[in-house]
């Protein structure tokens, strides 16, 4: 069974929610429910968070699909839809990979002057070069 993997975008707030709910679920927008025959258990979320400029987790997907997310979630802005999910690296916001480390290498930003423009439609698929460049920089964090 091949996995796919994907950039997801959140605010600090959204984050810590997610973090409080132990990265049980993943809120979704309406405009994305697109994705509801694309996402599949065993996918990789690979978090940006905004405002901060940086990477701090990766997810794995547990259930095919979204589901429908009562009340909208905990988050200020609710959301109708959720990916449910497990934490499978988390680090710590301190330790959060910088976008700023990255930028010349992951292939999806490509050089592009206005990258920031990119993290605003996502989820989005990531090719595997730059998951594996993404799993490896957040993993290496937590040896700090």
């Amino acid at each position: 069974m091949s996995t796919t993997d994907w950039l997801i975008v959140e605010t600090f707030d959204n984050w810590k929610v997610d973090k409080r709910n132990q990265f049980s679920y993943f809120g979704i927008s309406e405009r994305h429910f697109h994705l509801n025959e694309h996402i599949k258990a065993g996918d990789s979320l690979f978090t940006y968070v905004t405002r901060k400029s940086a990477f701090s987790d990766i997810r794995e997907v547990t259930k095919d699909g979204l589901r429908p997310l009562p009340m909208g979630g905990d988050y200020k802005k609710s959301l109708p839809y959720c990916i449910d999910t497990k934490p499978v690296l988390v680090l710590l916001p301190h330790k959060w990979v910088s976008i700023y480390e990255l930028i010349g290498k992951l292939k999806f930003i490509g050089g592009q002057a206005n990258w920031m423009l990119l993290f605003r439609s996502t989820p989005k698929r990531l090719e595997k070069a730059d998951a594996m460049l993404l799993r490896n920089a957040l993993s290496a964090k937590l040896a700090l």
